[in-house]
């Protein structure tokens, strides 16, 4: 990822955006490497969290082990008091099966995928959560805000507005 980032660095890029919450883990050591900003996928969230749901108090995390386990959300929200609740470590290989599975989503299936997630969206709800985070790219292919009683938000959507209004601030 360093070497990537000093190339675009080179090329002549003005910020960098990465599209992979786990590879967000990894940010600071990029950014002690690199003179350009690269946009924080999970500060965006958090702010249009923040923004959106004030009194949330309480998300769901839908991703990857190594994002959950990366607790890269959790630290974010903790500074501003929130609780990140997580699926179960079973209900967690379910929704790893959903993403990575031979009939998953990287394999080009929805259907099977989609009912999977949204069961254990349902249970993060029933956790308390009032928002849900599609903290993997493929999660948020299926998981919409009208398949749940609360909000879905997309971090690769949140990035992506992130870098439309840094590629193009208004005055």
């Amino acid at each position: 990822m360093i070497e990537t980032a000093k190339n675009l660095e080179r090329a002549g890029a003005d910020f960098i955006v990465i599209p992979c919450n786990t590879a967000h883990y990894f940010l600071g050591d990029l950014e002690a490497e690199i003179s350009i900003p690269v946009l924080n996928m999970v500060e965006e969230t958090r702010k249009t969290v923040k923004e959106q749901f004030p009194l949330a108090g309480k998300v769901g995390l839908l991703a990857t082990t190594g994002t959950i386990k990366s607790r890269i959300y959790h630290k974010a929200f903790e500074e501003i008091d929130w609780e990140v609740v997580v699926p179960d470590k079973i209900s967690q290989e379910v929704v790893m099966d959903a993403i990575y599975g031979e009939k998953g989503l990287k394999a080009g299936y929805f259907e099977e995928p989609k009912k999977k997630i949204i069961k254990i969206a349902r249970s993060l709800i029933d956790r308390g959560a009032k928002v849900i985070l599609a903290g993997c790219t493929e999660v948020s292919l299926v998981l919409k805000s009208e398949d749940l009683s609360v909000p879905v938000l997309d971090p690769t959507h949140i990035l992506a507005k992130a870098a439309v209004r840094e590629a193009y601030p208004q005055d």
